[in-house]
């Protein structure tokens, strides 16, 4: 990134992402960029590294003012950190095997499931443990910088297929 000085909104917007996908769902502007800390407790940066991206956040503060909150939980829902407000429910998830909100979209082929079993839509503890193995997939496959994949989801003796893509 170019020098602070010389930093336009958009600057700001893309260090919060970066903030975003360095430190993961826990990163909150307010924070000092010297206050975090890895799985092991050890500081994510180095002393120099926590000054130069102080400066920088102050500097996103400064451009972005009290919209640095809402751009950081814009990029906290593309990332698939925590859901949108307006998600669909639960039962309709269950029924059309798709689901939005978090970041991504899935959807499985559950038709057959659905059927075969008589049912109209699919029992929420299924529905719940399929969502979080989806959810943990994509988010893995995002960070390594892809944005659609195929699915093969698997729940007991059923496997179901689909394709998920991020907003």
């Amino acid at each position: 990134m170019k020098n602070v000085s010389n930093w336009k909104k958009e600057d700001a917007v893309s260090f919060i992402e970066c903030c975003m996908i360095w430190i993961g769902a826990g990163f909150h502007p307010d924070t000092p960029m010297n206050g975090y800390v890895d799985g092991d407790g050890f500081p994510t940066f180095t002393v120099g590294d926590a000054m130069h991206n102080q400066t920088k956040l102050d500097k996103a503060f400064e451009l972005l003012g009290d919209d640095i909150y809402e751009v950081g939980m814009e990029l906290g829902y593309k990332l698939g950190y925590y859901p949108r407000p307006d998600d669909q429910t639960r039962e309709e998830e269950s029924k059309e095997g798709q689901y939005s909100g978090v970041g991504f979209t899935f959807n499985l082929d559950i038709s057959g499931y659905l059927e075969r079993e008589g049912v109209e839509k699919m029992p929420s503890d299924m529905w719940d443990e399929i969502e979080e193995d989806v959810a943990a997939r994509a988010h893995e496959m995002m960070k390594e910088g892809y944005w659609s994949g195929e699915l093969c989801v698997s729940y007991n003796d059923d496997e179901f297929y689909g394709w998920w893509y991020s907003k």
